[in-house]
């Protein structure tokens, strides 16, 4: 276990964390706006979020301190990877008391508003700023959402939004 100020710093340098380093992108994201704004799409959707939902926003990457930003394609095509970063995650969880737990229904809806998040930074990438490198990352997060859509785990009222910013491109 960590003391309040070693807990604290480290969420302050965890919110630094550099997200997308692996692309070329024109505006660059951190851990801490990131999830912020996860935050922010969870309360203007969600119809009665929880307290426990929240903090699973806001505290749902600040491992990526210690791990980084890895891609979600690295860990999907790479089993032994996810396990190995899942084994880290879990330990600095315990180590700096990061830990939240998610009612029914609660992860469709973390794991929605994350989605939507990294769509929307791409979309305002490739179609506010033009910026080709990102198409494939576009591609493969709408294909990644659509396919959520008809797993029924991606709620309905961000999936509209998502098809008007979908065709708005």
């Amino acid at each position: 276990m960590t003391t309040p100020l070693e807990r604290v710093l480290y969420v302050l340098r965890a919110c630094e964390v550099k997200r997308w380093h692996n692309e070329t992108v024109l505006r660059e994201q951190n851990v801490g706006n990131h999830s912020a704004r996860v935050a922010l799409w969870i309360v203007l959707f969600h119809p009665a979020p929880s307290l426990a939902l929240l903090k699973g926003a806001v505290m749902h990457d600040l491992e990526e301190k210690i791990t980084g930003d890895i891609p979600h394609w690295a860990k999907a095509e790479n089993p032994s990877v996810k396990i190995a970063v899942a084994a880290v995650e879990a330990k600095v969880r315990r180590e700096y008391e990061l830990g939240f737990e998610l009612g029914d229904g609660e992860h469709m809806w973390l794991n929605a508003a994350d989605l939507f998040d990294a769509f929307l930074h791409i979309w305002q990438e490739v179609v506010m700023f033009h910026n080709a490198w990102m198409q494939g990352d576009y591609e493969r997060c709408s294909n990644k959402i659509i396919k959520n859509r008809a797993a029924r785990t991606f709620p309905d009222n961000m999936f509209q939004v998502f098809t008007q910013l979908r065709d708005y491109a």
